[in-house]
C-alpha cells in the first residue's frame, strides 16, 4: 500500500459480546469479509449464558475468543484492547455490521496528509428481519446515512487510544460519550469519511431500543466531562 510507505498497518478488531448468539456470527463475518483483512479479530465473551462463546469459537483460528465474568461493554472493550497486538484498533458491537470497504477506506484516510488521529465513517440503521415495523418508530431520515460518532465506526492508532485512555467502566452506559469527550478535550485530529462504513441493527433487545441512556446516566457523564474540564483550566 503506497500510502503507508510499503507498511500495511496491523488492525486489531475487538468485538464485545454478551448473550449475542443470534447476531454475532453475522458481525464476525462482516469483519472477516473486509477488503483489507484485519490482523486479528478478538471476541470478548462478557459472561454470556447463551451460545455466544460457541458461535465465536466456530470460526476457528480466524477469531480469538476471550471469556470474562460479566462486567459490561466498556470492560469487555478494554479487555480486548489489552489482549490485542495490532498498531491500530477498531471496535464492532456484536449485533452490528461493517461494510466490506470499512478498513480500506479508513486506513487510507489515516495515511493521508495532514494525517488524522481518529477516523469515523457514516452509519446507517436497519431493522433486523424479525423486528416488526410497528415495534419501533424511526424519525424521518433515520435510515439515511448519519455521521457515525460511534465506537463501531471508528478506527484509530493504538498510540492515540493509549493517550486518550480506557473506556470508563463504572457506569452501565455512556462510556463512549465520556471517551469521545476526552478525545475532544485533547484536541485530537478527527476525520469523518463520507462513506458509510457500518450499519447498526435495530432489534427488540439492543441498547438503542430498550436501554437508551437515561437522564440520570447522561447527567453523570456530563458532570464527569465538566469536572475534568474544570480541573484542566
Amino acid at each position: 500500500m503506497s500510502e503507508f510507505g510499503g507498511h500495511r498497518p496491523a488492525v486489531s478488531v475487538v468485538i464485545p459480546a454478551f448473550n449475542s448468539e443470534k447476531y454475532l456470527g453475522e458481525a464476525i463475518s462482516s469483519v472477516l469479509a473486509q477488503s483489507i483483512a484485519p490482523a486479528e479479530v478478538i471476541v470478548v465473551n462478557d459472561g454470556s449464558t447463551d451460545r455466544t462463546g460457541e458461535v465465536a469459537a466456530a470460526f476457528g483460528d480466524r477469531v480469538r475468543v476471550i471469556t470474562q465474568p460479566n462486567a459490561g461493554c466498556a470492560a469487555a472493550r478494554n479487555h480486548g484492547v489489552r489482549a490485542s497486538t495490532g498498531d491500530h484498533i477498531a471496535f464492532l458491537d456484536a449485533d452490528d455490521l461493517w461494510l466490506s470497504h470499512k478498513l480500506q477506506v479508513q486506513l487510507a484516510a489515516l495515511g493521508s496528509e495532514p494525517a488524522p488521529e481518529i477516523v469515523f465513517g457514516h452509519v446507517t440503521q436497519f431493522r433486523s428481519p424479525e423486528l416488526p415495523v410497528e415495534a419501533v418508530h424511526l424519525p424521518e431520515g433515520a435510515e439515511e446515512p448519519q455521521v457515525g460518532h460511534h465506537a463501531g465506526s471508528m478506527l484509530l492508532r493504538r498510540e492515540t487510544f493509549d493517550a486518550i485512555g480506557w473506556f470508563t467502566e463504572d457506569q452501565e452506559r455512556g462510556d463512549f460519550i465520556d471517551w469521545f469527550a476526552r478525545a475532544l478535550d485533547q484536541q485530537r485530529r478527527i476525520l469523518v469519511v463520507e462513506e458509510v462504513t457500518m450499519t447498526r441493527r435495530l432489534h427488540l433487545s439492543n441498547m438503542g431500543l430498550t436501554a437508551s441512556l437515561g437522564p440520570e446516566e447522561y447527567a453523570q457523564v456530563l458532570r464527569r466531562v465538566i469536572e475534568r474540564r474544570r480541573k484542566a483550566r
